[in-house]
């Protein structure tokens, strides 16, 4: 937040004039505590409740919040529900992603066996949510390397790949993130 949060703020005012009018009169507020390494816990009265970030995936700051108890899982974006993930790919101002840590740590949130998902964005549902942005995040990494062997470029990728995409999930929202996930995953091949 210290590093991006204005930028980001800026940007978000750019996504029309109801947004804007939405963000105005926002102001970034510092935390009252932090917490150092993979994990804490809270015991909300009897309610144990864990923090936990794994460094550089979706951003560079990623945090769930898991419900061991009851088996919930609090997503934030590392997961959305039938909209495509948002790919925060901004080069040269913002790159701080990693695609294949996001797709591994949302394989070891499946193996949580989580009984309810709260993702970032859509509908509550099941691990089936994370099964979801994980094929589709690794699928797509495979087919863009296989159009960067073929000699294509990232606008030439996004110009036959991104209408593939879009046509293969229908009831996915947000299809502006399918450009930026191409380009990013062109850099890697």
């Amino acid at each position: 937040m210290q590093a991006k949060g204005k930028a980001y703020l800026g940007m978000f005012k750019t996504f029309g004039p109801d947004v804007a009018k939405a963000l105005e009169g926002t102001e970034l507020v510092e935390p009252d505590e932090v917490y150092d390494g993979a994990l804490t816990s809270i015991d909300l009265g009897g309610r144990m409740v864990e923090l936990r970030t794994w460094g550089l995936a979706h951003t560079a700051g990623d945090q769930i919040v898991w419900l061991p108890q009851e088996r919930i899982l609090f997503t934030g974006d590392l997961a959305e529900e039938r909209i495509f993930p948002i790919f925060p790919w901004f080069p040269p101002d913002d790159a701080s992603i990693d695609g294949a840590r996001w797709a591994q740590i949302l394989s070891e949130l499946v193996e949580w066996k989580p009984e309810i998902v709260v993702p970032g964005h859509g509908d509550i549902g099941g691990a089936e949510i994370l099964v979801a942005v994980r094929d589709y995040m690794v699928d797509l990494g495979k087919r863009v390397a296989v159009e960067r062997k073929s000699g294509k470029d990232a606008d030439a990728i996004v110009a036959t790949l991104a209408p593939k995409i879009r046509a293969e999930h229908p009831a996915w929202s947000a299809r502006e993130w399918i450009d930026f996930a191409i380009r990013y995953y062109s850099t890697l091949s």
